[in-house]
């Protein structure tokens, strides 16, 4: 396996930092758009819905606009790609052949997509895991690629699938009259609105959730075309940024961060402003989708510049760790649910169907886009107090367990391959 970094140092800050506050961005999107959504909004349909001129509905479309929608799907998938590189370089110091390396890869993620399926299904069918093990997999076979062809085909990507999505938001901001309608409610951007006016049951009942998941996690590997367009670039990114050690070494590639870090802001404003103003009516409300569009094609760049800046904002952190220091507690706490982020994940699914859903409590349904932000802070915090828990107690998250136990067995992996004996 080609440009090896020779080892790496005490655990790395930034990801777990990076991935405990994005689980914040991505139960509040998820709630805005799936579990609690107000599609019959006069303004913000598509981000939660401004109800009876709320301000303080409208300042939370803002947050949601600028913070939210499409940033916590790319910064995990850039941070996927960096583990895959950080696994690949181990298996390279323990001296793994290159297809057994690829076996194992492709093994982990596959059961990465496994437990995206049964998350699907049974729980939430907005689910990104399966979708993530699957392109993990197809990444295992790239482990031996040199960088700069890498790089240059994450650019490919990028750039056709921006030029999709650049394609769909002009055409509806241009032609809003002629293609807007319920068909294109919040509902309908996830796949629902259909099946709902014609199904009521399926937001009504578990059983409804069991119908749509099943339905998207047969789609999701038709769908794997435009998923590898929009998350095998980034994935391919922190693939490269672990083969370089990027965040090992901000130091160095301190100017790229910053770049990167730049880049996600001038989206952040320049996409992110006009679409929260279009949702809240500042801007004319029949441009929301197609800022929306947009926001999903530009959206993607903000993934590696949200790890630069947290790796930025890390680096005092990071020096006082390596010194042997320790960090406050919040700070711990935070970086607790960043190494049980499955667990989070799916944590965020069970507290929604409990307590959000129109088959449970139903807390939060028809409430605009305040409440729903608030709903996803209060799951967010309960995450983090049991990350912390489990953290004090040295027990790793459920699904992290079980995801490393079917990956590497009971043994875990060896120090130096050893080739399984081969049967008689």
């Amino acid at each position: 396996m080609p440009q090896a970094v020779s080892a790496t140092p005490s655990r790395i800050l930034s990801p777990d930092f990076a991935r405990g506050l994005t689980l914040l961005g991505i139960a509040g999107a998820n709630l805005a758009t799936a579990w609690a959504p107000v599609n019959d909004a006069p303004l913000a349909s598509l981000m939660g819905g401004v109800v009876d001129g709320s301000v303080a509905d409208k300042i939370a479309v803002m947050i949601g606009a600028m913070f939210l929608h499409v940033r916590g799907l790319p910064m995990f998938a850039t941070l996927l790609g960096f583990g895959i590189g950080l696994i690949s370089m181990s298996l390279y110091r323990r001296q793994y052949p290159l297809a057994a390396a690829r076996k194992l890869i492709a093994k982990r993620y596959g059961f990465l997509a496994l437990f995206g399926l049964v998350h699907c299904i049974f729980m939430f069918y907005g689910d990104i895991m399966f979708g993530y093990g699957l392109i993990g997999m197809l990444l295992a076979l790239c482990i031996a690629v040199r960088d700069k062809p890498l790089l240059i085909s994450a650019a490919v990507l990028m750039g056709l699938n921006l030029l999709l999505f650049l394609a769909l938001g002009v055409a509806f901001l241009f032609f809003s009259d002629a293609m807007s309608g319920n068909a294109l409610s919040a509902g309908g951007m996830l796949g629902t609105g259909a099946f709902s006016e014609q199904l009521p049951w399926i937001d009504d009942s578990y059983w409804g959730q069991l119908f749509m998941g099943a339905i998207l996690a047969v789609a999701t590997p038709f769908s794997l075309p435009q998923l590898i367009m929009m998350i095998g670039p980034l994935m391919l990114i922190g693939f490269v940024a672990a083969r370089r050690g990027v965040l090992t070494d901000v130091e160095t590639y301190r100017r790229w961060l910053q770049i990167s870090a730049g880049v996600a802001l001038g989206v952040m404003v320049c996409i992110g402003v006009p679409l929260g103003l279009a949702g809240i009516g500042v801007l004319p409300k029949e441009w929301e989708l197609g800022l929306f569009m947009l926001n999903q094609g530009f959206g993607i760049f903000t993934g590696p510049g949200i790890v630069a800046m947290i790796a930025l904002a890390a680096e005092p952190l990071q020096r006082r760790l390596n010194e042997g220091g320790t960090l406050p507690a919040p700070l711990v706490a935070v970086q607790a649910l960043g190494k049980r982020s499955m667990s989070g994940y799916v944590l965020q699914s069970l507290l929604c169907m409990i307590f959000v859903t129109n088959y449970s409590l139903g807390i939060g349904q028809g409430k605009g886009a305040a409440d729903t932000l608030a709903i996803a802070a209060v799951i967010w915090l309960v995450s983090v107090v049991l990350a912390y828990a489990l953290e004090l107690l040295g027990k790793k998250g459920p699904l992290e367990y079980l995801h490393r136990r079917l990956s590497y067995g009971h043994e875990g992996l060896p120090q130096v391959y050893q080739p399984v004996p081969a049967q008689r």
